[in-house]
């Protein structure tokens, strides 16, 4: 069984995790400054997670009786709807998903796109909001683990090996938020479509001109004007 982590031993990792930020915030700093290429590995737009898919399947298949359940959406489908009420944790299985928010002129902005493992549903809960902040649709035939929010706030409370995969997750969404942030402030748009399009072909990801443009929160028109001059 399991043990209850102490305050110490959650305080410890917490600083743990604090300290790998700043290593990940000061080394993709200075990758900025000091070159004009991006390592794809790096600014992936295609976000996955092995290790927390593993475990969250070994969860599946060796305990019966835990609440966790595998099911299947097709293309096109809506996983989760911005302003909809939480009432489960997402963990990819395999498939691709868009995560998107709509601002309120009902433009939108795709956060990323999530691959295997990719947990969805988790800041809600752990933040305590009662309604999804995006909107998150399939883009292919997928299939994912659900659990509710009560069994996933359970499993952090109780669970170390899955608190510390969470806080993982927590730490390279803000390291990759950082990079995305970077190039788009210290380049020129043009640069950064280039590499944009780069990333698409290198991860084999297919998206329309508007889905760019979200993604890169500028306007189709721009996006055009930019491509004839690429």
């Amino acid at each position: 069984s399991t043990n209850v982590p102490s305050m110490s031993n959650t305080i410890s990792v917490y600083f743990i995790v604090i300290g790998i930020i700043c290593n990940f915030a000061q080394k993709y700093r200075l990758q900025f400054l000091q070159s004009r290429t991006f390592v794809p590995t790096d600014t992936k737009m295609l976000k996955t997670n092995d290790e927390l898919l593993k475990y969250v399947e070994r969860l599946y298949h060796e305990s019966p009786d835990i609440d966790i359940y595998l099911c299947h959406y097709e293309r096109g489908e809506m996983l989760c709807e911005q302003a909809h009420p939480v009432r489960y944790i997402h963990v990819v299985r395999d498939g691709l998903f868009k995560a998107f928010h709509t601002e309120e002129n009902a433009k939108e902005y795709i956060l990323l796109i999530q691959g295997r493992g990719q947990i969805i549903g988790d800041e809600e809960a752990l933040n305590g909001h009662s309604n999804y902040l995006n909107s998150v649709i399939s883009l292919s035939d997928a299939s994912i683990y659900r659990m509710s929010v009560t069994h996933f706030l359970k499993l952090c409370d109780t669970d170390i090996r899955f608190c510390r995969l969470m806080l993982g997750e927590a730490s390279r969404r803000m390291a990759d938020a950082f990079t995305r942030a970077s190039a788009q402030l210290l380049y020129p748009m043009k640069h950064v479509l280039a590499q944009l399009l780069s990333e698409m072909e290198w991860q084999n990801l297919e998206l329309t001109k508007a889905e760019i443009a979200a993604y890169l929160g500028v306007e189709l028109r721009t996006v055009n004007r930019l491509l004839k001059d690429l």
